[in-house]
């Protein structure tokens, strides 16, 4: 089910009303289905805790323990912990 930008401050409205205030002063933007957001937060969070470089440095080796799939949370929690920390990512 494809929710629009739209539907989600409609949400808002009723489940966090100050989100709601704040939320219609912005000019949101509708994200394409494509786009893998679990792999757009976790490289946002390993950027903001590194350097850009040393980030993509992690973001590249954790890439390649993904040869054939596309980056998950289901697909994260079925890696070893011990390959993870190899690729550069903290306990």
């Amino acid at each position: 089910m494809k929710h629009s930008v739209k539907d989600a401050i409609s949400h808002f409205k009723t489940a966090d009303p100050f989100l709601y205030e704040v939320a219609i002063t912005l000019e949101l933007q509708e994200l394409t289905p494509h786009d893998n957001y679990y792999l757009e937060l976790y490289d946002s969070i390993v950027s903001q805790q590194l350097s850009v470089k040393a980030a993509t440095t992690i973001m590249g080796r954790l890439k390649k323990l993904y040869p054939n799939e596309e980056i998950t949370p289901e697909h994260t929690l079925k890696l070893d912990a011990q390959k993870m920390r190899d690729a550069g990512n903290s306990f």
